[in-house]
């Protein structure tokens, strides 16, 4: 069966039941751990607080975006929009912002189709 992407009130439903279940969770390498610490429905975004106490907000079209991209290349390096093509043609903008890490941290939480390798690469399981 092929993936199919979740909607923006799927994934913001899904963000709001981490917030209550398991709202911590580790970048890509187990190195950095986060916390959400708000989900604002009506804005389309998710607040993440970094170990440094600051808070950075996640977009539900961001994550939605890199999906929609790990759905047509099966596999994310963690550097993969460091590269300014990527980040401007999947993102919107030829810069990796703040909060890069945790969006693509999020992602397993969000969508259990989502699956970190060996190599701390994003995939895609189905």
């Amino acid at each position: 069966m092929p993936y199919k992407l979740p909607t923006r009130a799927e994934l913001i439903l899904r963000a709001e039941r981490m917030l209550v279940e398991a709202p911590y969770f580790r970048s890509l390498c187990r190195g950095k751990r986060y916390e959400l610490t708000s989900v604002d429905p009506r804005a389309g975004r998710l607040h993440v607080l970094f170990e440094s106490g600051t808070t950075h907000r996640i977009t539900i079209d961001d994550l939605l975006a890199i999906l929609k991209e790990l759905n047509v290349v099966r596999a994310l390096p963690r550097d993969y929009f460091r590269n300014p093509e990527n980040s401007l043609r999947v993102l919107g903008r030829s810069y990796w912002h703040a909060p890069g890490a945790a969006i693509l941290a999020i992602l397993p939480q969000l969508d259990s189709h989502v699956k970190i390798n060996e190599r701390c690469c994003l995939f895609l399981s189905s």
